[in-house]
């Protein structure tokens, strides 16, 4: 039977809260990079005069930043989780899962949704 403590309960709040900006900034590289050969210049169609968005976009080569930190980010964590379940004994692997699975259900209900709120109110909205 899986029981629920205040600790972990806190733990894995402070998990999320420690994960929560690392993940913003990858978000924000893979959703602001421009990718290799858009245009970015102003140009003419029809009369009507478009513009490049207003929001801060970042070099094409960013994305690979992102791609790089999410696999350091997968490599740095399989590499805690393997190195402490070799002295975990029942008890605490099933303490880590409760608080695992916890931070997971956190971040799809409270941090995803700020996540996005936070980035949607950061862009720039364009006026037709």
């Amino acid at each position: 039977m899986i029981t629920l403590t205040p600790q972990q309960i806190s733990n894995s709040l402070f998990s999320s809260l420690i994960v929560f900006p690392p993940v913003l900034i990858i978000v924000y590289f893979f959703s602001k990079s421009v990718p290799k050969y858009e245009r970015t210049e102003e140009y003419e169609d029809d009369d009507r005069k478009r513009r490049t968005p207003c929001n801060p976009l970042l070099p094409y080569w960013c994305i690979y930043i992102a791609w790089f930190l999410v696999a350091l980010s997968i490599l740095v964590s399989a590499f805690f989780t393997i190195l402490y379940s070799f002295e975990w004994g029942r008890d605490k692997s099933i303490s880590w899962l409760t608080a695992f699975l916890l931070s997971f259900l956190e971040s799809v209900i409270l941090i995803q949704p700020v996540k996005v709120k936070f980035l949607t109110f950061t862009s720039c909205v364009s006026v037709r």
